[in-house]
């Protein structure tokens, strides 16, 4: 995706009525390309130098255990110099945050103007409710996508391949195991994520049907409509409500079971990695840092996919939530404007009529000589005989 965005110019448009979640998020992302790169920088640079953090503590322990202070000043300056990079880095991350709300600000116009497209017996059959629902998920679910992408995945995708080369100077063991845990990891994370996704549509269908329907009545009660079937729409809320909360607890529990097994296959996986290290070591073939990095670089990489795990289900959460919010984009446009057609401007000024007569056939004139005028913003409603 994110080399997408970087090839395709950004004034390309894609106007493909059966547009994808991925294709609507890749469209979304082209009006923040610049603070988008940035973000990616950084996270990138902030993996490589946490991991280069870490490889240098272990130089400092190995010099340590030989009861020598050689290169221990540059040992140190180095250290320090990577810590100001990762301030330096957080800092230029956080500023290039600013511009990427344009996301929310983009995604949200690009909903409202393809709604506003829709002629009127479309808005006659739609609730507004829905409507509503369907921007505000398109807005706020990509957005959070996008977080996830960078903070969580892009990360932790450098992380890994900068501690595969340094597992690889130390030992090949230690880096063909860190490839063969992550392939295993991927594999689990594909087979899952059919099941949570047809989980996470059901939820996000049925959490946009509770915000619809509470607009909808809300809207019902501010015109007078709500009070003569109040019970009804009661009902209608708590139903939906019910099954909002059936399917989130099914979605919970699916996701636990998946995780506890993925722990189970770490704590196989970390066996062998430390049968590996003691064999090695009392083979004289590693050095005490090297012990301690590979044990510090593999619970810091758990640590990491367990959290990844955690904003896995949020993250098929907030792409089901735009797949269901998209669908009204795949929708015919009846009637559309011709090439070239003039923009219609909002304008204010008074309507009059003058001497102007109604009749229905074979009736007597129902007014005739009739002058009135409607000031600009006022409303007036012409009532006859009921």
């Amino acid at each position: 995706m994110f080399l997408c965005i970087i090839v395709i110019p950004p004034h390309q448009h894609i106007l493909d009525r059966s547009m994808s979640t991925f294709q609507f998020i890749l469209q979304m992302c082209r009006s923040i390309r610049l603070p988008l790169l940035t973000m990616i920088a950084c996270i990138a640079i902030v993996a490589i130098a946490r991991t280069a953090q870490d490889y240098f503590l272990k130089i400092l322990v190995d010099v340590v255990a030989q009861e020598s202070t050689h290169n221990l000043i540059t040992i140190a300056c180095v250290f320090i110099g990577l810590q100001i990079i990762l301030v330096f880095c957080w800092f230029v991350f956080d500023v290039a945050l600013v511009p990427f709300q344009r996301l929310k600000v983009h995604t949200t116009r690009f909903m409202t103007d393809h709604i506003l497209k829709f002629d009127i017996n479309y808005f006659m059959q739609v609730r507004g409710g829905a409507l509503t629902a369907k921007i505000r998920d398109a807005a706020n679910h990509t957005d959070k996508i996008m977080h996830s992408l960078i903070d969580n995945y892009f990360f932790v995708l450098i992380f890994i391949s900068s501690a595969f080369v340094m597992f690889f100077t130390i030992n090949w063991i230690f880096a063909a195991s860190l490839l063969c845990w992550t392939f295993f990891s991927m594999l689990f994370f594909i087979f899952s994520t059919r099941k949570l996704r047809e989980l996470g549509t059901q939820v996000a269908a049925a959490d946009a049907s509770i915000s619809g329907k509470l607009a909808d009545m809300l809207t019902n009660m501010m015109t007078v409509k709500l009070f003569s079937a109040a019970t009804r729409e009661r009902d209608h809320q708590d139903q939906a409500l019910s099954t909002y909360l059936n399917l989130k607890r099914d979605n919970i529990w699916l996701f636990n079971w998946l995780w506890f097994g993925f722990g189970v296959a770490f704590i196989v996986y970390m066996i062998g990695v430390f049968y590996a290290l003691i064999t090695l070591f009392q083979a004289n073939q590693i050095t005490p840092g090297d012990l301690a990095f590979v044990i510090i670089m593999h619970y810091r990489i758990i640590d990491m996919l367990f959290n990844m795990g955690n904003s896995f289900r949020e993250f098929l959460n907030n792409w089901t939530s735009v797949k269901e919010a998209i669908k009204i984009l795949s929708l015919p446009l009846r009637v559309q404007d011709k090439k070239d057609a003039v923009q219609l401007t909002s304008v204010k000024g008074n309507i009059t009529f003058e001497n102007v007569a109604f009749s229905y056939p074979h009736v007597a004139p129902l007014f005739s000589q009739k002058s009135i005028t409607v000031s600009a913003g006022q409303k007036v409603g012409l009532v006859g005989y009921s």
